[in-house]
């Protein structure tokens, strides 16, 4: 019996370690069509010996790239099974010796500049390592298309995407190593190595090149500039608000300072004819699926005051619900603007019954403080984002540039956008809590003591 469950065992054993293994073949199908590290090397020809050995070099590069993007993932070494591992020190051995064998020629240069053969063979491989056109090479050269369909979908980059995007066969341009730094010095027409534009395409997933990130760029700047300073602008404007504020004069509680221009009516006399009224107002909404009804009851108010000198006034409410009778001594008190307009009501104050009903909404207009500025501002920034992102498009110089733009232009100016518009609604706040203690501490007594007189004379 202990010798049947030993060998049940070593059958599991094994035919678990066999299950194993061709799993991990099966994972591993991909390093069959990894060309050997001598052919990526002889497969390099070059107009020279640097030009040669930058595209070795590279390509060993580019080799190493995709063992490590095809591996296991997250990529650990430490993981890796021995097939994978050799390959890798393949790629990297035979690079070694590429480059060093090229590096031990200027080994014992001084000198120091561009113009410093020495520097020639790094910016060389510069050259070949931001090429989009030479990935492409590379793949026709070492790669099936059959597995480049199958595995190139799995590599991580902007130049593998940028390379795929070029037809199977595309050539790198006749003198693309024809010029310095990939020949000696003085030979060919001077190539400049990888610049900011370079890197910015590569950063913004660009696939125009340089060019494109040139033609980009010059489009991006003019409207960057106004849309910059329309911002600034409308921050400014929104910004001189915070120094507004309403407030009563100080010689004369009857009579308002505002940023906006503003003036007090004032009427006080006895009320005569008030009268109520009560509305009900029915919505009825639905359809196929059921009818429903809501109900509103509106309240409307109606009196007239009637001064010493004769003067009347009509008094017009809604939704108020004024406590009035005939005979009442009342004040009523309009905010007058100075281009014209509607005129509200800032409060009323029945002196008989000694109750105020006050308005804050026309100290808001008188205030004269408003949100208009932010929103242009962020519709300024909103139709500069669309508008370089289109222009991304255009130019072919990004795939989608439009996050990234958000992330750069919107995310700030909306955070300063909320930023902004929760101070100036504080500040708001604060300046109407301010002018409506003027009123309850300076007005309305000035309107009792003008009520008083009044009753005065009436009484005597």
């Amino acid at each position: 019996m202990f010798r049947l469950m030993a060998k049940l065992l070593l059958i599991a054993s094994l035919v678990s370690t066999d299950v194993s293994t061709h799993a991990q073949a099966r994972d591993n199908d991909w390093l069959t069509g990894m060309p050997a590290a001598r052919q990526v090397v002889d497969a390099a020809r070059g107009v020279s010996e640097r030009d040669t050995a930058a595209q070795a070099s590279v390509a060993l590069q580019i080799m190493n790239a995709i063992v490590q993007n095809l591996s296991p993932q997250p990529f650990n070494e430490q993981t890796l099974s021995p097939e994978i591992k050799r390959k890798l020190d393949e790629y990297r051995k035979a690079r070694e010796q590429v480059d060093s064998r090229e590096e031990a020629k200027f080994a014992k240069q001084n000198c120091e500049g561009d113009g410093c053969e020495k520097y020639l063979y790094p910016r060389c491989q510069q050259q070949y390592a931001f090429s989009p056109d030479y990935y492409r090479v590379v793949l026709d050269r070492h790669f099936k298309p059959e597995w480049q369909r199958s595995q190139v979908p799995r590599l991580h980059g902007t130049l593998w995407k940028r390379a795929m995007q070029l037809p199977p066969g595309t050539p790198l341009s006749a003198d693309f190593g024809a010029a310095l730094p990939c020949t000696g010095a003085g030979q060919g027409t001077e190539v400049a190595s990888p610049s900011m534009l370079d890197y910015l395409a590569e950063i913004l997933g660009g696939h125009g090149g340089r060019e494109s990130a040139r033609a980009f760029i010059v489009g991006f700047s003019l409207p960057f500039l106004v849309s910059a300073g329309l911002i600034v602008l409308f921050l400014l404007l929104h910004l001189r608000q915070f120094a507004r504020r309403v407030t009563l004069d100080a010689a004369d509680a009857m009579q308002v300072k505002s940023s906006a221009p503003h003036t007090l009516d004032c009427i006080t006399g006895i009320v005569l004819s008030p009268s109520k009224g009560i509305q009900t107002i029915t919505r009825v909404s639905g359809g196929n699926q059921g009818v429903s009804s809501s109900s509103e009851t509106v309240i409307h108010d109606q009196f007239f005051i009637r001064t010493m000198d004769g003067q009347e006034q009509d008094i017009k409410m809604r939704n108020v619900d004024i406590a009035v009778r005939e005979g009442h001594l009342m004040s009523a008190i309009r905010c007058i603007p100075g281009g014209g307009g509607e005129r509200p009501y800032l409060l009323l104050r029945n002196h008989t019954l000694r109750e105020l009903i006050y308005f804050p909404y026309a100290a808001a207009r008188m205030q004269g403080v408003r949100f208009r500025y932010l929103w242009l501002m962020l519709l300024t920034a909103s139709g500069f984002i669309v508008y370089a992102g289109v222009l991304a498009d255009v130019t072919e110089f990004s795939f989608n540039a439009f996050p990234l733009l958000f992330a750069l232009f919107g995310v700030p100016l909306t955070i300063l956008f909320l930023a902004l518009g929760i101070t100036l609604m504080l500040r708001k706040k604060s300046g109407l809590s301010r002018f409506r203690k003027e009123v309850d501490e300076r007005l309305i007594p000035e309107l009792d003591k003008r009520a008083a007189a009044i009753n005065e004379r009436m009484q005597g």
